[in-house]
């Protein structure tokens, strides 16, 4: 049987706890209803990557599945930080930075 996506992504964190494959770690383990495990991965992983905001939405998710609404509201309280854009999606976020947060044609 293939390992599952969580366990895949809980082998690459173990060879590289620097990597950003903790969101998706994180993710897996909030679907599969363990929720403090994924707090737990979050945590470490924003030693990391601080302004990942992925990692500090799914952080908030995770606690608040466990009731911590208080702690779930000051982790992103104040959050300033970002991902890197998706795939493809480089025009649209350059034009997002450049044009005060929205996406926008130039003029014709």
């Amino acid at each position: 049987m293939p390992p599952s996506a969580a366990e895949r992504y809980e082998r690459i964190l173990q060879a590289d706890p620097r990597s950003r494959v903790f969101v998706e770690l994180a993710r897996a383990l909030l679907e599969g209803g363990d929720a403090p495990r994924a707090a737990e991965v979050c945590r470490n992983g924003l030693r990391h990557h601080p302004t990942s905001v992925q990692g500090h939405v799914l952080w908030a998710r995770a606690l608040l599945a466990q009731g911590q609404v208080e702690e779930a509201v000051a982790g992103v309280a104040g959050r300033g930080g970002h991902d890197p854009p998706p795939a493809g999606a480089g025009g649209q976020a350059a034009a997002a930075r450049v044009g005060g947060g929205h996406a926008h044609r130039p003029p014709t």
